[in-house]
């Protein structure tokens, strides 16, 4: 697969499995994630840890040139209407619930990822 074929499907393949992931059973969910992170508050981490990927995975590449406020405020917004999405059709799964904590757990990691771009931004 050429490169710039993969950096335009890349994004949507992190959405995929993000998707993916939001709709496993809650017994196969605690069968996959590590112990430690099964305790109360602590998937949180892996909420935002995950947002935070899926910003970092629609940024454009550095040889595209393409400035942060070309492609950020759609991604935030895209971003934030997947995590609603993505939390309320958990309530549908066996096992699993929508929860408003999970969901701020994505805000934080979309806008701990969108601070990390703003703050290394050359393209200003």
């Amino acid at each position: 697969m050429n490169g710039a074929l993969l950096a335009r499907w890349f994004p949507w393949l992190l959405i995929g499995l993000a998707l993916l992931a939001g709709w496993l059973p809650g017994s196969m969910v605690r069968e996959a994630i590590p112990e430690a992170f099964q305790q109360e508050g602590r998937d949180k981490v892996l909420h935002a840890l995950g947002f935070m990927l899926l910003l970092f995975g629609f940024r454009p590449r550095r040889k595209a040139g393409v400035p942060v406020r070309d492609w950020l405020p759609g991604t935030i917004l895209l971003l934030i209407l997947f995590a609603l999405i993505h939390e309320g059709v958990q309530v549908l799964i066996p096992g699993r619930s929508l929860s408003w904590d999970d969901f701020w757990a994505d805000l934080i990691g979309i806008a701990m990822a969108a601070s990390v771009v703003l703050l290394f931004d050359k393209s200003s």
